[in-house]
């Protein structure tokens, strides 16, 4: 049976860590450990792992002074011993039968990335995100273009409902200082995977809470999720999907156009305009678009006030009824 490293990020989780470390310690997979790592928590949250650390010597406690979650992950890597890892927020839980599951799908399919179907819970209610109508093996190009053109979509964005070989991550780690930090990597893990696969079981329980960071819309958390999508575009490039990274482009690039024109961002306008001049840096990827998208592209780079112009345009010149 192989060994699978949970890996839980706690800041002051008093409320929720019984919940969740009773899950993982219930799961039909035994041969795992799980890390629970403190980050420098004001709460109670340490002493509770510790008591858990008492009780089962599967549970690893560590004890850190606060740095934010990537450092807090990125410690929990290097200690890990299993032969793969999974991620599990402390707002979280998941199904007894989800490491099983999701360990089977990835060594039946010889891959090296697994990912499963989640409920999402929100207050009393829980309800089933039910995408991936039908397991299997994904090319990694179907899975990149998935990434690219649903960035929003939690199934192939985040870390916590897919399980990995450890191996993944020995030159990879989460940067510190960023929003969406699990954005910013996973594209990495999917270009080192030679093979990904998807099935449709319930493998993790997301719960999504109001003025948590994960849903704090500002500034500074939509410059850090486009800068993540930058990074994603550059790397399609790079690995010869031109096509996919272009179509990728032309969303994302007139989407920050839109952004640079609205009003509500007055205070921190520095900040999305300058990631709209590294988003111009890429224009040489119209030339993988239609002749329509070079235009609008074209005309985006100069100004996105242009883009906006054309917007306008085209509803002016619809037909009304």
């Amino acid at each position: 049976m192989s060994k699978v490293s949970i890996i839980v990020p706690v800041y002051n989780g008093e409320k929720v860590l019984k919940r969740c470390a009773e899950s993982l310690l219930n799961q039909d997979h035994k041969d795992i450990e799980i890390i629970l790592v403190d980050d420098g928590s004001k709460d109670s949250s340490f002493e509770i792992i510790s008591e858990y650390a008492e009780k089962d010597e599967r549970i690893v406690p560590i004890h850190k002074e606060n740095s934010g979650v990537s450092s807090t992950r990125n410690l929990a890597i290097s200690k890990a011993k299993g032969d793969y890892i999974q991620f599990v927020d402390v707002d979280d839980w998941l199904p007894f039968d989800s490491t099983k599951l999701l360990v089977r799908a990835l060594e039946e399919n010889d891959c090296d990335m697994a990912i499963g179907d989640f409920y999402r819970v929100v207050d009393e209610t829980v309800s089933r995100k039910g995408s991936i109508k039908k397991g299997g093996v994904m090319s990694l190009v179907e899975y990149a273009d998935k990434m690219l053109l649903t960035p929003a979509d939690f199934y192939y964005g985040v870390l916590w409902n897919k399980l990995y070989k450890k191996s993944l991550f020995d030159t990879i780690r989460f940067p510190v200082g960023k929003r969406h930090e699990d954005e910013y990597v996973i594209h990495y893990l999917y270009a080192v995977s030679d093979r990904v696969v998807c099935i449709p079981d319930i493998c993790y329980y997301y719960v999504r809470r109001n003025g948590s960071l994960t849903n704090e819309v500002s500034v500074a958390s939509i410059v850090d999720a486009k800068g993540a999508i930058l990074d994603r575009l550059r790397l399609t490039d790079s690995i010869g999907e031109h096509e996919l990274a272009a179509r990728g482009y032309y969303k994302e690039f007139l989407d920050l156009a839109d952004l640079c024109t609205e009003k509500n961002w007055k205070e921190d306008k520095d900040l999305i305009w300058k990631r709209y001049e590294e988003f111009r840096k890429l224009i040489y990827l119209r030339k993988y678009t239609s002749i329509r998208k070079q235009l609008h592209l074209l005309l985006t780079y100069v100004s996105p006030y242009l883009h906006c112009m054309m917007i306008c345009l085209r509803r002016w010149s619809k037909p009304s009824y």
